[in-house]
């Protein structure tokens, strides 16, 4: 997709969902996800480049208690299979 198709995509979705209040984050969300280099992006900040960063190289920095939480969901939902069968 061409950029400027995709902007005026990003642009007719916030219109439509009434976030033109966070149209530049969609555009630079936008510009990412085609394929943009991270310090490309224009108007991206310090902040959002460290964010984005983070994201990417530590994919497992959550808190041990969401994944205790998960485990557990998980577990309840085998044996409720098992219990069915």
């Amino acid at each position: 997709m061409s950029t400027p198709a995709a902007s005026e995509d990003v642009e007719a979705f916030a219109k439509a969902n009434r976030l033109m209040h966070k149209l530049d984050v969609f555009q630079k969300a936008s510009l990412l996800i085609s394929g943009e280099s991270l310090h490309n992006v224009p108007d991206i900040s310090s902040l959002e480049i460290q964010a984005i960063q983070q994201e990417t190289e530590r994919k497992w920095k959550q808190p041990k208690l969401l994944y205790f939480t998960i485990l557990v969901c998980s577990i309840g939902a085998i044996e409720q299979g098992w219990a069915q069968t």
